[in-house]
Formats: C-alpha cells, sequence, structure tokens
C-alpha cells in the first residue's frame, strides 16, 4: 500500500534528517469554539521560526526531482497521472505527503485537471481512504510554493470539516454557517473521475475563479473561497488544513487567537 511506503520512507527521512516534524508532538491543546473542537498545534521552534513568503523557482524547484535522501516515495505515472510523491520536508503528521505535478510549467493557481485527481485518487485509496487530502489554490489560499501540487496528511479528526459538510449552501438555510462561504458535497467513491466531476460542481456552484482551498475527507468535498492568506490583525497563515479544524501557532502568537478561532477563519474568507 502507498500509505505504508510513505509512512516508513517518513521515519527513514527522520532517521536521516531529511525531513522533519513541522510541531511539537507532545504540546497539543483544544479549544472549543462554537461547540467545534479546534486542535492547537504549536511548532517546533527549532526548525521553524518565521512564515516564508510564497516561493516561486525557476530553477532547482524544491517540488521537483531530485529529492534528499528517502524523500521519494514513488512516481505516479499510470491511469492517466504523472506526479511525484514525496515526504514533506516539514511533516506535520507522519506520512505527510506532497502530489507534485511532473509538468514543470503547471503552477498553484491552476483547475485540477484529470491527472492531478487520478493522484489524488491513488494516494487516497493507498491510505485505506482515512485522512484529509487538499489543493491550496493561488496565493491568498495560503500555499507555500507556487509550483502545482496537492498534499495528503493522515490525519483522523478533522472536526470542523466535519461541520462544514452539514452547513454548506446545498443544506437548508437555518443551519449555522459558521460566518463563511462554503460549499460542500459528497462523493459516491474515491475514483479519479468522480473526484474530478465533484470538484468541477463545487468550482460552478461558487462561481468564485480567486483563491480558494479545496479538502477531501470522510467521502465529502468542500471549497472555501478565500480573500487573504494571512490575518489582518494577528498575521496568522491559514491554509486548508485549518478548515480541517487544526492551527499551527508559536508560543509567542496572541492568546486571543485561542478564544475565537473560528473568527480568524471567517477574516481571510469570503462572507455569506
Amino acid at each position: 500500500m502507498l500509505g505504508t511506503k510513505a509512512i516508513l520512507a517518513a521515519k527513514k527521512c527522520l532517521k536521516a534528517g531529511t525531513a522533519f516534524r513541522l510541531t511539537l508532538e507532545n504540546k497539543n491543546k483544544t479549544v472549543i469554539d462554537h461547540n467545534i473542537p479546534f486542535i492547537i498545534h504549536y511548532y517546533n521552534n527549532s526548525i521553524y521560526k518565521h512564515h516564508k513568503p510564497v516561493e516561486k523557482h525557476d530553477k532547482n524547484d524544491p517540488l521537483l526531482p531530485p529529492y534528499p535522501q528517502y524523500r521519494e516515495v514513488i512516481h505516479l505515472t499510470d491511469s492517466k497521472a504523472d506526479h511525484y510523491v514525496f515526504i514533506n520536508i516539514l511533516m506535520v503528521a507522519l506520512g505527510h505527503v506532497v502530489i507534485s505535478s511532473a509538468n514543470p510549467k503547471c503552477v498553484q493557481g491552476d483547475r485540477l485537471n484529470i491527472s492531478d485527481c487520478s493522484a489524488l485518487s491513488q494516494i487516497i485509496q493507498g491510505y485505506n481512504n482515512s485522512g484529509i487530502a487538499y489543493y491550496n489554490c493561488g496565493v491568498e489560499s495560503g500555499c507555500s510554493q507556487m509550483h502545482k501540487h496537492v498534499q495528503f496528511v493522515p490525519y483522523i479528526t478533522n472536526h470542523l470539516f466535519d461541520e462544514l459538510i452539514q452547513t454548506s449552501s446545498s443544506h437548508i438555510l437555518n443551519q449555522p454557517s459558521y460566518g463563511f462561504r462554503h460549499y460542500s458535497v459528497k462523493l459516491r467513491n474515491y475514483s479519479a473521475q468522480e473526484i474530478l466531476h465533484k470538484y468541477n460542481q463545487l468550482m460552478s456552484q461558487s462561481k468564485w475563479d480567486k483563491a480558494y482551498n479545496f479538502l477531501i475527507s470522510n467521502q465529502h468535498a468542500v471549497l472555501i473561497p478565500r480573500k487573504c492568506a494571512n490575518h489582518p490583525i494577528y498575521n496568522v497563515n491559514v491554509s486548508s488544513l485549518n478548515f480541517g479544524g487544526h492551527f499551527y501557532l508559536w508560543d509567542t502568537d496572541s492568546p486571543k487567537i485561542l478564544t475565537n478561532p473560528l473568527k480568524i477563519l471567517q477574516d481571510v474568507c469570503i462572507k455569506w
């Protein structure tokens, strides 16, 4: 299984020092906002001291080969995919992988296509359909690299995502919307064709052609239009995993973030 292969590669990377854990394993905490549990992860200050600006590489793009020792998991070339799967250098969980288009001309603002969705399909099923896949599309989505790529994290618990799939525009109006535009749809399966069909459906429904986050988990897909990558006051970077219910902070970040994490998300999204 691809998931097992990725986990083994991640362990080798940690031992060899070619990949690292982004956060401290023993410092997570849970805060409740609007009855939703948010998991707060704290950065490992020894390896991650500040957010980098979005990077575009004309040469030696880190999302294209060659990769450091043990990081490449597989080059997917079947079923219309042409993607490199490799261990994220800063893993939020063991087995966190980047799925990078082999086409050097593809950028992190292009729409997903059948090749991308084929790669996603193989990765999701390779992790036994358990975890969360996502695409940070556009600079204001919170992405950090401009070469086209999607990611997968074997997170089992994604509380906010589970709430969002119940409260999108396709549901009854008296349900809570949590204060920002989001659109969800159920997937019949994790085939490439189904993922692409439901992705296109959400894009059409949202009528949005700027930055967005697209997530897949728990047999559903969610799309969230975005207006900015960082919170205008607290400068917290927000990307797809925040909409799973995960926040990544330093000890020095304002404690006010913990009192209302949902407001942080509202401020970087588009209101209904």
